[in-house]
């Protein structure tokens, strides 16, 4: 997460992130917008009140003074969060969060990033952000499988880190990249378990033996994973036994059995 505010920053993953206005409403960052950008109620919606708000964030002014919560203003709030204020407008699509995914942090990343915003990972002395994780490894093979559901989702879709957002820098959409076809990784990981089985019916390897230059790449391989690992535990400040733990009851599973079902049902 730490390396990725060299490109254009970690994507958004559900938790522990704040918005800039103008990014989450789907709105171009100044520099790549033109100065007499309006908000338009086919886009946002027919409140006055709320296109007004919009309006002075896109003129960069920020009040102070908390609103009068008058009748008007409480009637006008009541229609803004019903569920069928969105119908006809941007939201969902262009605005806001984006529907109809498991994955919507990613892909609401990934559109904002495609518009030309940037994004920061940092650390606090003190928490910022409580998110809630699974309890249980029942709960988090469910939450695998809408994950990996939700990647593939994005990755045949018109969001495909390859061809979506035209202002995604070349590294940036590899990192995307990684996060929409990491569940098909489980498809190799099961074959490579069952390769010494096959072996035993013809009598023959089919992977170079040892101590040839395929062992010196997964050697390097190896040791470049295990890096990272370590980076992300110095920075996350958590402990090598917690770490371990999170490897033996998280990863295996997954990688077994919830993204390989994924990718059956997909």
């Amino acid at each position: 997460m730490l390396a990725l505010n060299g490109l254009q920053g970690p994507s958004y993953l559900g938790t522990g992130c704040t918005f800039r206005r103008l990014a989450l409403y789907g709105i171009d960052p100044p520099h790549c917008r033109a100065e007499d950008v309006t908000a338009e109620a086919s886009r946002f919606g027919n409140s006055t009140l709320f296109l007004e708000s919009v309006s002075k964030a896109l003129r960069q002014e920020r009040s102070t003074t908390p609103p009068t919560l008058d009748d008007t203003f409480l009637a006008e709030l009541e229609r803004v969060v019903t569920c069928s204020f969105d119908k006809g407008t941007d939201w969902g699509k262009c605005a806001g969060y984006i529907y109809d995914i498991a994955t919507e942090d990613i892909v609401t990343g990934f559109r904002i990033h495609g518009q030309g915003w940037r994004s920061m990972y940092c650390t606090m002395e003190h928490d910022a952000f409580c998110g809630i994780a699974p309890t249980n490894l029942t709960e988090r093979l469910h939450q695998i499988v809408r994950w990996s559901g939700g990647s593939l989702e994005m990755f045949f879709s018109h969001n495909n880190p390859l061809v979506g957002a035209q202002r995604i820098r070349l590294l940036q959409r590899v990192s995307y990249l990684n996060m929409t076809i990491y569940p098909v990784t489980s498809i190799f990981i099961m074959i490579y378990p069952l390769s010494p089985v096959m072996w035993l019916i013809p009598d023959e390897v089919y992977i170079q033996r040892p101590f040839t230059r395929y062992v010196l790449y997964l050697l390097v391989i190896i040791v470049m994973i295990h890096m990272i690992g370590w980076l992300e535990i110095k920075w996350a400040g958590i402990t090598w036994l917690d770490y371990w733990r999170n490897e033996q009851s998280s990863w295996s599973a997954q990688q077994a059995h919830t993204q390989r079902q994924c990718c059956t049902w997909r």
